[in-house]
């Protein structure tokens, strides 16, 4: 991984954690925290933090999914992933390595998706972004059971072959 890779995702992670920070210092000054609305407002504020925390952790997690063959495995995960997204329209062109990218318009999120063959295991990895191709960890713990559940898809389409 070069220097200038390493700063840009640190950077890219590091944001959404300054962002948090610097909300918590603003708001908590501005709070008297004696009342009701004040615990309320904490309780969810946490609520949120935990909630980011875990999507920074989540990522750029790789979801590993077990197989046997690589071609039937690759049949498969495609099928499964063209049925889950339509608008994707993935191709298997038999490389190593499929990712599509759907952009970011005015309304809506883009969306990248990662599927790394290697031998009889496939990785796979689901990424919301924002404009400037920022990524959303607000979305990583979504993508994460979407994942999961793609990973069961699989072990029973391939157990019923």
């Amino acid at each position: 991984m070069t220097k200038e890779l390493f700063m840009t995702r640190l950077l890219d992670n590091s944001l959404w954690l300054i962002f948090l920070i610097t909300a918590g210092l603003l708001f908590s000054n501005k709070n008297n925290y004696s009342n009701n609305n004040g615990v309320g407002f904490l309780v969810v504020f946490i609520l949120i933090t935990l909630w980011l925390l875990i999507g920074l952790l989540l990522l750029n997690k790789l979801v590993v999914v077990k197989g046997t063959n690589p071609l039937e495995n690759r049949k498969i995960i495609i099928q499964i992933l063209n049925n889950k997204f339509p608008k994707l329209k993935l191709d298997d062109s038999g490389q190593n390595i499929i990712r599509y990218d759907l952009k970011t318009s005015l309304l809506t999120w883009g969306k990248r998706i990662t599927v790394i063959f290697q031998d009889e295991n496939i990785y796979l990895n689901i990424t919301t972004t924002g404009r400037y191709d920022i990524k959303s960890p607000f979305h990583s713990v979504f993508h994460y059971f979407t994942l999961k559940s793609i990973g069961k898809q699989f072990k029973d389409r391939n157990n019923s072959r």
